[in-house]
């Protein structure tokens, strides 16, 4: 999935903020030091998004095309740590 979200990136790059997880090597290219860097700002920004989420889906739930927003809604409620009765799709 990394790989893919790197060519979404070099397709039609965004500003990003890096914060320290790019670095060039010697000798290296602009787009070599991309394609290094890019998964360990993945790692990072995971572990960072995690640390703030109540819950966390996979890609594949979150990204499901067939999903309902019921369907997306019941994958979250299986996920938390508490029932919210205010909360029942």
């Amino acid at each position: 999935m990394k790989e893919k979200l790197f060519h979404i990136y070099i397709t039609d790059p965004k500003p990003v903020v890096w914060n320290n997880c790019f670095y060039r090597l010697p000798d290296e290219s602009d787009r070599e030091a991309l394609k290094r860097c890019y998964p360990d700002l993945l790692t990072c920004r995971a572990a960072r998004y995690a640390a703030l989420a109540d819950v966390t889906l996979p890609y594949d739930v979150a990204r499901d095309e067939q999903s309902t927003g019921e369907t997306f809604l019941k994958e979250i409620q299986t996920r938390l740590t508490y029932k919210d009765p205010w909360f029942s799709p």
